[in-house]
């Protein structure tokens, strides 16, 4: 029999890997443990072509059991490291994006307590790809344990939280952003407006229906007063800042 090649190389879609890259993508924790018990733990950090570790790779898909094996087999510092494709993204961001909030609670446990408010080069932090994505459980979590002032911060274009909420018709979530003062300066009727920059795509939202929203939350809190939504118009929301080949579409997103 044949000795078992474990540390060989994977050209995939492009992208060269490796076995441990492979297995840690799918979460097969049983091939990885196997793969380490027959040489290439030296492979547990070694990253593909587009940049990726085994760690990031399983955050992207889900896989919190493969993560934490990964990391108590010595992989620890790549919960913080970014990407060196793309928008330079860290697991924090990774977990964020996709509303595994088991995920982010682990990595901020861990050690990845300042990467809740790490931006990438375009801008955005964990709390505007939550916004994005309509996680409103990650983002009331990032708001309780410190990055509650990035409910306010737009990205380098411009783009707030609450525009990107609308866009993608996150009613719930720019409600709760409304609820935690956004755009609701007494003083400043226009507040509201300064949200949303101008561009080309056709908000998702419509205004009676946030405007309906806004209204059951006056009638419920006599200290809120009821704000118009003006006519906007915004940029579509980024679907992924990889290159499309390096992507792996998490299987929980997909149920969704």
């Amino acid at each position: 029999m044949q000795p078992i090649e474990t540390s060989c190389i994977v050209t995939k879609k492009k992208k060269t890997t490796t076995a441990m890259y492979e297995a840690s993508a799918a979460g097969a924790l049983g091939v990885c443990r196997f793969l380490w018990e027959h040489g290439a733990a030296s492979t547990i950090r070694t990253k593909s072509t587009l940049g990726w570790a085994p760690l990031f790779a399983a955050c992207w898909n889900g896989h919190l059991d493969v993560v934490k094996w990964l990391f108590d087999m010595g992989a620890e510092e790549d919960i913080r490291v970014k990407t060196e494709c793309g928008c330079e993204w860290t697991p924090m961001f990774v977990a964020c994006c996709h509303g595994d909030l088991a995920l982010a609670k682990w990595l901020f446990k861990v050690g990845a307590t300042e990467d809740i408010r790490t931006k990438d080069t375009d801008g955005w932090c964990p709390m505007f790809v939550a916004c994005s994505n309509g996680h409103l459980d990650v983002i009331k979590w990032l708001f309780a344990v410190g990055a509650a002032d990035d409910i306010y911060t737009g990205c380098t274009a411009g783009v707030t939280p609450m525009s990107i909420s609308c866009t993608n018709g996150g009613l719930e979530v720019a409600t709760w952003l409304v609820l935690q003062g956004v755009g609701t300066n007494h003083e400043d009727p226009g507040a509201l407006r300064a949200c949303f920059p101008p561009s080309d795509d056709v908000l998702a939202i419509t205004r009676s229906e946030l405007r309906a929203s806004i209204q059951n939350l006056v009638d419920e809190h006599a200290t809120f007063t009821a704000l118009l939504l003006p006519a906007v118009r915004f940029a579509p929301r980024r679907e992924t800042p990889f290159p499309a080949e390096c992507v792996v579409v998490n299987p929980r997103a997909r149920k969704k």
